[in-house]
């Protein structure tokens, strides 16, 4: 069960991208249902709350820290990212989504280099 919800069902052992694979559900899923901001942040934290011991037997089971497979932290982080945002399936929703990853990557890196 474990290894099923640090994989999102397994889309975490996609060869490619695993963890854009994992984060796709929750935008065609809010696309869908449309569900409201709260249910998003309720959802989000439900799955944290499971994903963080998920995530933690499937490290321990694989022996690797923050195995590129766990990918239920996308799932969880994109539900926050839907928030405040229209409930529809298209390019709008997904590419402020992306560019959020850009920026938070070179915030990421700038850290590491100056931590480091």
């Amino acid at each position: 069960m474990a290894r099923l919800v640090a994989t999102a069902g397994g889309l975490g052992h996609s060869p490619v991208v695993p963890g854009t694979v994992g984060s796709l559900p929750p935008v065609v899923l809010a696309g869908l249902f449309a569900p409201s901001d709260a249910a998003l942040v309720v959802a989000a934290l439900a799955v944290a709350a499971v994903g963080i011991w998920a995530g933690g037997r499937e490290e321990r089971r694989v022996g690797i820290h923050d195995p590129s497979t766990v990918v239920v932290d996308e799932v969880a982080g994109m539900l926050v990212a839907l928030v405040g945002h229209p409930r529809t399936i298209g390019w709008g929703i997904v590419l402020d989504d992306v560019l959020a990853g850009v920026y938070a990557n070179l915030v990421a890196h700038v850290a590491r280099g100056v931590l480091a």
